[in-house]
């Protein structure tokens, strides 16, 4: 296994954890009062949006040719660390 799967699979687990706060979340939602329903819908569409934005980019990644990974894995951790932490900040907002 290459460094770019390698580094693809440890999105993809990083995606797969974000999936499941969004469940939790979406089922913490469901069990709130109905006046704190719209502060979780907007957290959640939040989570969703950076998921998406991480998946758009993990999917770039993934064709990337060996040679151009390099060159493109700097300009990713930038882009993938603003991702990560604009869906901490929404999660963090729900606890």
């Amino acid at each position: 296994m290459n460094s770019r799967e390698r580094y693809v699979e440890t999105l993809k687990s990083k995606l797969d954890q974000w999936n499941a706060q969004i469940s939790k979340a979406e089922a913490e939602m469901q069990a709130s009062a109905h006046e704190t329903r719209a502060s979780y819908s907007e957290q959640i569409a939040k989570m969703k949006k950076h998921r998406g934005d991480a998946e758009a980019k993990m999917r770039e990644a993934m064709q990337k040719s060996a040679d151009d990974w390099e060159n493109f894995r700097k300009d990713f951790e930038g882009a993938w660390s603003e991702i990560a932490d604009g869906f901490t900040r929404a999660w963090s907002r729900l606890k």
